[in-house]
């Protein structure tokens, strides 16, 4: 398959999502308040939401300096998520939002991240575009 320059921008992109929310499961905290908070912060509105920012393709860890700056702490979890799933997660939220131009809040607020991790099962192993049209016919429920 042949990716063009933009989407190979926006694979970088969502691949610095995963990336955090890969930090976040590593460290063991809590990825439901995590996502929570983050879907609805003023930094992912700002800045992963935006057509282009300095963050979007930035390193993780400068990311969530900024990010929990702005949410707080986040305790530790009780249910402990693979890294695999929460780097899937996190990177098919970015392109949701990058497909359909909808919010991260009104994302996460259609599909919060518990159904996500249920969605993992079953979609992880698909094509991403497939399991994105899944996702936006069923759960965003948005018709092509």
């Amino acid at each position: 398959m042949n990716t063009t320059i933009e989407e190979h921008r926006y694979y970088e992109i969502a691949k610095t999502q995963a990336y955090i929310y890969r930090y976040m499961a590593r460290n063991g905290y809590s990825l439901e308040i995590f996502s929570e908070k983050y879907m609805h912060s003023d930094f992912c509105n700002r800045e992963m939401d935006a057509s282009y920012s300095f963050f979007q393709i930035n390193d993780e860890v400068v990311c969530l300096d900024y990010i929990l700056s702005e949410i707080g702490r986040i305790p530790k979890s009780v249910q402990q998520y693979s890294e695999d799933l929460a780097c899937w997660v996190g990177s098919i939220y970015r392109l949701l939002h990058i497909k359909t131009g909808l919010p991260s809040s009104v994302i996460a607020d259609r599909i919060p991240f518990k159904d996500m991790a249920v969605a993992y099962l079953g979609m992880h192993t698909i094509d991403d575009e497939l399991a994105l049209d899944n996702l936006i016919k069923g759960r965003l429920q948005i018709k092509a």
